[in-house]
Order: C-alpha cells, then sequence, then structure tokens
C-alpha cells in the first residue's frame, strides 16, 4: 500500500525500553513539504497522563464511596427525627406541642431536602 500525503496512523502504545515503566505512544503522518513526502514519527512518553487518568479515577471512587456513607450518615438520623416527631404528633393533643412538633418535622424535612439536593449535585 502507497502511503499519500495527509496518511495518519496511531500505532499504539509500547513499553520503553530505554526508559522501564515508562509507556510511549507512536504515531506517524505523512506530510509533503518541498516537493517531497515527509515521514513524521511522533513518540510521546503518556505515563504522566496514564498515571494522572488512574488517579483521577481512583479519587472519583473514593468520592462516590463518601458521599454514600455521608448519605446514609445524614439520612438515617434525619428519619429517626421525623419519624419521631410523627409519633410524638399523634401522642400530643395540646395546640402548642403540636406547633412546635409541625416546626421540627418542618425543619428536620427542609434539612433532609438539603442533604438529598448536596448529594444529588455531588453525584
Amino acid at each position: 500500500e502507497t502511503l499519500q500525503e495527509g496518511f495518519s496512523q496511531d500505532l499504539g502504545e509500547f513499553q520503553s525500553d530505554d526508559r522501564p515503566g515508562h509507556i510511549v505512544n507512536v504515531t506517524i503522518k505523512i506530510v509533503i513539504w518541498e516537493d517531497k513526502k515527509k515521514i513524521f514519527i511522533t513518540i510521546k512518553d503518556v505515563s504522566l497522563l496514564r498515571e494522572a487518568y488512574l488517579r483521577v479515577r481512583e479519587m472519583d471512587n473514593l468520592k462516590t464511596r463518601w458521599m454514600r456513607t455521608v448519605s446514609h450518615e445524614f439520612k438515617t438520623p434525619l428519619n429517626g427525627i421525623m419519624g419521631s416527631l410523627d409519633l410524638l404528633a399523634e401522642m400530643t393533643e395540646e395546640d402548642e406541642s403540636q406547633k412546635l412538633i409541625e416546626a421540627g418535622h418542618d425543619a428536620a424535612e427542609l434539612l433532609l431536602t438539603y442533604v438529598r439536593d448536596l448529594l444529588d449535585y455531588f453525584q
């Protein structure tokens, strides 16, 4: 097969022979320059990029696990507060007590909404 101008081929990633542990990406490109066909071979050390990518993925996984833990740690007590206030409201008939229970329930519900919104934002 004859190589034509504009031909570009990514040959892939290879283990570096002269730098153990390093990975290089090799690309070949054909261009016409001063009426002559020129071949350019690009060799890039992608080890740092690969390492950074893996670190970002690891941090994303840690964030996800942390968010699940935080979600549970916040939601469980808030749901317990709301349930307790609901039971207390059923047991109490005084208007003043009902107002305080309702205010506490509304505040807990609002806080639970904020926690859910915050967790949704970070997921």
